[in-house]
């Protein structure tokens, strides 16, 4: 019966030693499992944070980009006006010169009309004499223009 005693000691000793090392071997398991969750959520707090930081990111640059829109527009816009400013100012001097060049003209033809007119009254009244003029006439009025 001692033996039998001692045997079953044996045996619940070596069943009490598998348990507390599969105890120990669990609770191992426990802090692990426990610093996995801790990191876990230290990670979702992360991902919130970072997350939150890009939807501040993402306001930030569409107000800089609509900004930079309408500086652009303002810009196109004055660029625009300078231009059909300076073609308004351009046609008026194209005007200007175009009257005063019709105004010439019109004196040309006017002293050519003289002319013409006087020569023919000296022709009438003078002869030969007068085709010569009316050629000095016509090479004075045809250098001029």
């Amino acid at each position: 019966m001692i033996r039998r005693r001692r045997q079953l000691e044996a045996g619940n000793s070596q069943k009490v030693s598998r348990l507390e090392l599969q105890n120990k071997k669990l609770q191992q398991e426990l802090e692990e499992f426990q610093r996995e969750c801790a990191e876990l959520k230290n990670q979702e707090v992360t991902v919130r944070r970072l997350e939150e930081k890009v939807r501040e990111y993402e306001q930030q640059m569409e107000v800089l980009i609509a900004a930079k829109v309408q500086e652009v527009q303002q810009q196109f816009q004055e660029i625009q006006q300078d231009i059909l400013a300076e073609k308004k100012e351009r046609e008026l001097e194209l005007q200007r010169q175009l009257q005063q060049a019709d105004r010439e003209a019109e004196r040309a033809r006017q002293a050519c009309d003289a002319a013409q007119t006087t020569i023919l009254d000296l022709q009438a009244t003078h002869g030969n004499d007068a085709a010569l003029l009316l050629d000095h006439t016509r090479v004075c009025v045809v250098s001029s223009w």
